[in-house]
């Protein structure tokens, strides 16, 4: 059996970018994340533990993604992670840029 755990759009900065003008500030980021798992054990005990690691500098949205689905994987027993992460106005004239990315737990 395996449940979906999701959140949807949370908001975060980072300082995130290639060029100077990006690395010179925090820019605004959101992540959203779907974790497959099985919930029952959850479900029975009615009882969480949750784990945040931030990440303050990366050139790339790839690095990041990386970075965070491996630390998920670390802290949670799921078997699967779909990560999206949008960078607003990092284009001009468009709401969104951004990745999706899809892992198995290795």
């Amino acid at each position: 059996m395996s449940d979906t755990v999701f959140i949807e759009n949370i908001p975060t900065q980072a300082v995130i970018g290639v060029h100077t003008f990006e690395k010179a500030a925090a820019q605004k980021l959101l992540v959203s994340v779907e974790m497959t798992t099985d919930i029952r054990q959850a479900a029975e005990t009615d009882e969480v533990q949750y784990a945040f690691v931030r990440a303050s500098r990366y050139e790339l949205l790839e690095a990041l993604a990386e970075n965070l689905v491996a630390a998920l994987f670390a802290n949670f027993a799921m078997q699967s992670i779909t990560l999206r992460l949008q960078k607003p106005g990092a284009i001009t004239y468009t709401q969104q840029v951004g990745l999706l990315i899809h892992r198995q737990r290795p």
